[in-house]
């Protein structure tokens, strides 16, 4: 009895998903954390809005902030939300610095 290997050849299908929701697990490793949501506008066009919030705290400093990021996306092999693209994109940063040490005692010398 002989047995040889087939492949069968199929059409390659292009993704219809029209919502992806994406989150950075790395980032919340070092106090951050980063969402982003992007749907399919057209077949080579889609928006993309990010959401991120930082938290590090080092000693009695708070480092805090809220970061929107609103992209548009060309995709120039009509297959938006998969493969390569192209996209402008804005960034809004809000931080904050906290320092909750009650003792601010220090000394300036100058020579």
């Amino acid at each position: 009895m002989l047995a040889f290997p087939m492949f069968a050849q199929e059409k390659p299908t292009v993704s219809e998903e029209s919502n992806v929701v994406k989150v950075n697990i790395l980032s919340l490793l070092v106090g951050t954390g980063s969402f982003f949501y992007e749907h399919k506008l057209t077949d080579n066009l889609s928006g993309q809005m990010g959401v991120g919030y930082l938290n590090y705290k080092i000693g009695d400093s708070k480092f805090s902030g809220l970061i929107l990021t609103p992209e548009v996306r060309f995709y120039p092999k009509s297959n938006a939300i998969d493969g390569y693209y192209l996209a402008p994109y804005f960034r809004y940063q809000n931080f904050k610095l906290e320092n909750t040490e009650t003792n601010n005692k220090g000394t300036y010398g100058n020579y």
